[in-house]
């Protein structure tokens, strides 16, 4: 690296022999040592100096320091560094605008295509025959978002291979191939199959459970068996139906079709009919005792009569 700087010194020491002026001034005491002053015509403008400043070598401008060379090696910048061709670190021979041999630590690393702010391009990516993307975007229908794509080839994919993406309009997507295939939006719902979910878990679709649990939003129809439930008669339950086609207090199937069907408030109306079932079958329980009895006193008033016929014969 020295031999770098003296050999781009003695560069700009010749250039400007041949172009402007240079003036070399001697040391001024304290940690100061040479300094060489390059400038053009009109010494006001355009001034550059070189000197050794406590063994350091520095480059500045008008005052102002842009690269310190110290002794022990370290090299540092105020301003920006333009390399037009490779940088290599740990390596001489880099085949990269950036080449590491090496482990590399940031706080922040930004890798991208944009060059202004609020364009389609990729934050981050990796690929080979497939691969990993990651970019945070931005599009005049959606707004920003944050992309995760799976890459269909060398050098990137297209957006319709994205799997995730995050955004304030659309909220949490998984999409492979383009598919929506689930959805959580702003608000906490979540679809899938569905990109318009209306409830916290929305499915368009079967569903393969080995259990489900669901809590009641209505009161389990125990009331059914207290005294004082207004039962209807089976001949009221009967004119109903004719008339309606479906039993009391259960939709019709027109309007399960259009407004689909409430798991837990269904369960416990259908539980309710089961209920009231079994009171029609302890009234008809009762009934059929009642006959069975009256049927035993008439076999018994028939035998008696018949013993009385016979005695009366004889």
């Amino acid at each position: 690296m020295r031999n770098s700087l003296a050999f781009l010194v003695i560069g700009l020491f010749s250039i400007c022999l041949n172009a402007q002026a240079i003036v070399a001034n001697p040391q001024n005491g304290g940690g100061e040592g040479g300094e060489l002053i390059l400038m053009n015509g009109n010494s006001t403008y355009n001034q550059w100096n070189i000197d050794n400043y406590y063994g350091s070598l520095r480059f500045f401008h008008s005052g102002t320091v842009f690269s310190n060379f110290s002794p022990s090696g370290d090299l540092s910048l105020a301003k920006n560094l333009i390399i037009n061709g490779n940088l290599g670190l740990g390596t001489g021979v880099p085949t990269h605008r950036l080449d590491v041999i090496g482990g590399v630590k940031a706080d922040y690393l930004s890798l991208s295509n944009e060059n202004t702010i609020r364009k389609s391009g990729f934050g981050f990516g990796i690929h080979s025959e497939r691969g990993f993307l990651f970019r945070q975007s931005w599009t005049a229908d959606i707004g920003d978002y944050v992309e995760i794509n799976n890459l269909n080839a060398v050098g990137g994919g297209t957006r319709a291979d994205y799997v995730l993406r995050i955004s304030g309009r659309d909220g949490f997507q998984f999409m492979p191939r383009n598919i929506e295939a689930m959805r959580i939006t702003k608000d906490g719902d979540i679809g899938i199959g569905t990109s318009s979910p209306d409830s916290k878990l929305t499915v368009k679709g079967n569903i393969h459970a080995e259990e489900i649990k669901v809590d009641l939003s209505v009161p389990a129809p125990d009331y059914v068996f207290k005294e004082g439930y207004d039962l209807m008669s089976l001949k009221e339950t009967q004119k109903f139906i004719k008339i309606n086609g479906h039993l009391p207090k259960i939709p019709s199937a027109k309007e399960m079709e259009e407004n689909g069907v409430e798991l837990g408030v269904m369960n416990m109306k259908l539980l309710e009919k089961i209920e009231e079932l079994v009171l029609y079958t302890l009234e008809q329980y009762k009934e059929i005792e009642f006959l069975k009895k009256q049927l035993k006193k008439i076999d018994e008033l028939d035998i008696k009569l018949n013993i009385l016929l016979e005695n009366n014969e004889k």
